[in-house]
């Protein structure tokens, strides 16, 4: 999901994550850019304590926004985020590892890991 300007250069972002803060921070800091995501402004960082307090209702919402973001950034231009965690080893697979970038701005490659994709 990317809309590109005349110059061919991306000006839509989704923007996935389990906290509001770092959403904030991203609009502030590119604010030239449309920043999309399904966070909303209660939802802070994921635990699993927490999470298992939640109702049904909440969980099975929660996990369908999961799913969608996993469907929307693999099909994505460009996949930006942290190698340690395992919703990039997960993107990171479904893409077989092509234009993935750490967060650090460096791109990836599996290969150099020893990973099979």
């Amino acid at each position: 999901m990317t809309a590109k300007n005349k110059n061919g250069k991306i000006k839509t972002i989704f923007f996935s994550s389990d906290g509001y803060g770092p959403y904030l921070e991203l609009k502030k800091k590119l604010p030239d850019y449309q920043v999309i995501t399904f966070i909303n402004e209660k939802r802070e960082s994921y635990f699993q304590r927490e999470f298992l307090k939640l109702p049904v209702e909440e969980k099975e919402e929660r996990l369908m926004e999961y799913l969608v973001d996993i469907e929307i950034s693999r099909h994505a231009s460009m996949f930006i985020g942290s190698p340690n965690s395992n919703f990039y080893r997960l993107i990171s697979f479904f893409k077989k590892n092509n234009h993935c970038y750490d967060v650090s701005g460096k791109e990836v490659e599996a290969r150099k890991k020893g990973l099979p994709w």
